[in-house]
């Protein structure tokens, strides 16, 4: 998802963190579970990086620290988006598929992506979907 045509971080997504002047410092993180940063060792309070932009996290990033460097400067990128979550869509379909979803999507393209329904189809559809995939409803 994007927020003013920004790519905002998702889970799955590797982050460069790159303290300006400093290799020392610099990380490379992930996003856990919880859509925290995991990875940076020297900072005490958690950077939240869920659904939001590079440049937001970098602030973060550079207050926390701030109580070992003075006026750190911040730069922060996605460094690998592969690994972002996949929707599944199988079942009564012509052509069971696996997508990683960039945008904002319905159910409805998906089944035509998957080539359309069978002639086995029931009429029934089960959606399973893990809580937070996504930031296009924050």
């Amino acid at each position: 998802a994007e927020k003013n045509g920004i790519d905002l971080i998702h889970f799955g997504d590797l982050i460069d963190v790159d303290i300006i002047g400093s290799v020392e410092y610099d990380r490379r993180a992930t996003v856990s579970p919880e859509g925290f940063l995991q990875g940076l060792d020297f900072i005490e309070e958690p950077v939240f990086a869920l659904c939001r932009a590079e440049e937001e996290i970098a602030e973060d990033i550079a207050r926390g620290y701030s109580k070992l460097l003075r006026d750190p400067k911040v730069n922060v990128r996605i460094l690998d988006r592969s690994n972002r979550p996949t929707a599944v869509v199988y079942g009564a379909v012509k052509s069971e598929q696996r997508f990683q979803i960039k945008r904002p999507i319905r159910l409805n393209e998906l089944i035509v992506f998957a080539g359309g329904l069978t002639e086995k189809a029931s009429g029934t559809i089960q959606i399973f979907r893990p809580a937070n995939l996504s930031c296009a409803a924050k």
